[in-house]
């Protein structure tokens, strides 16, 4: 029996959420703690004019976030391995630099921060993980995609695949084969009705 297209896709989702979701959970939390940090140096300078200032004199924003561009490949500078912002939401509005046109829906949007310098060693290692971890994922999605497209059998991925990935292939019952009553016999000459080898004997001696 073949697993069907959708029961493919869902495996394979399955086997990729279990395998890498509670780890990109936990480099998300500390990307987001980069951010944060990011935003208390950035803010540090100007802190002690800014806690004598009336909160509605200050800009607020609830995301901050900080550009991370790491590891620039040799033949193009301008392409990085980790290109992409890191940020964090908070519950409530915070002080942040802003853009004057930032409004969106109500909500003021944080100018996107640089990083400090304290915080290089950090990002850098956070960013190794980040690539390891992406590679690897596309590592497994491309062995998976190329198993899946070869072989549609249980059977047959339980050859081709690892144990531990075996109990995610799904267990297909076997269908329940017909019994001799229903099953209908292969046709034969001899079941044609006598007549018609008789008509067309007739038919022959008559030239017709």
């Amino acid at each position: 029996m073949k697993i069907s297209d959708s029961a493919k896709r869902e495996m394979k989702s399955n086997i990729i959420s279990d395998l890498y979701s509670k780890s990109e959970a936990t480099l998300k939390d500390r990307e987001e703690d980069i951010a944060k940090r990011n935003r208390i140096y950035e803010l540090e300078p100007y802190q002690e004019v800014l806690d004598s200032l009336p909160v509605e004199l200050v800009a607020h924003a609830s995301l901050y976030q900080v550009q991370i561009k790491y590891k620039p490949k040799q033949s193009n500078p301008d392409i990085h391995a980790i290109d992409e912002k890191w940020g964090h939401y908070y519950e409530k509005d915070v002080m942040a630099f802003v853009s004057p046109n930032g409004n969106n829906y109500g909500t003021t949007t944080s100018i996107t921060g640089r990083l400090d310098y304290r915080l290089y060693t950090d990002a850098a290692a956070l960013a190794e993980e980040l690539i390891e971890l992406r590679a690897a994922k596309k590592e497994l999605r491309d062995y998976l995609d190329s198993t899946l497209e070869k072989w549609s059998g249980p059977k047959q991925l339980r050859t081709v695949w690892p144990e531990s990935l075996h109990k995610y292939i799904p267990v297909i019952k076997a269908r329940t084969p017909k019994s001799k009553k229903d099953k209908p016999s292969s046709p034969t000459a001899a079941e044609a009705p006598a007549s018609l080898g008789i008509r067309l004997t007739t038919n022959l001696l008559e030239g017709k």
